[in-house]
């Protein structure tokens, strides 16, 4: 394995989405793939298992609200999803 790092163990990857990507995002992708010599498409699903748990339990959440039609607290849970998810990609949030 030398000097890559690894995330998650391997699995298996049938499931394919293709998305587009802001140049400034690529950029950076890119460059973090390339210096852990992991492909892109790796490296983004990997972030995106990180994420999996929040994702999961926000999604409840939301879910629940949306059922309620409580149109404001929906909007409170998705500006904390996004504060959460933000310092979860900073480096700050290390309990998921």
């Amino acid at each position: 394995m030398g000097s890559q790092l690894q995330f998650f163990k391997t699995e298996k990857r049938d499931n394919r989405i293709f998305i587009g990507l802001d140049s400034k995002t690529l950029h950076s992708l890119s460059r973090y793939s390339k210096a852990i010599s992991k492909p892109r498409s790796r490296v983004a699903a990997e972030f995106l298992q990180m994420l999996e748990p929040v994702m999961s339990q926000y999604a409840d959440r939301m879910e629940e609200l949306h059922r309620l039609g409580d149109l404001e607290t929906f909007k409170k849970g998705l500006e904390g999803v996004s504060d959460r998810l933000r310092l979860i990609l900073e480096g700050q949030g290390h309990e998921v």
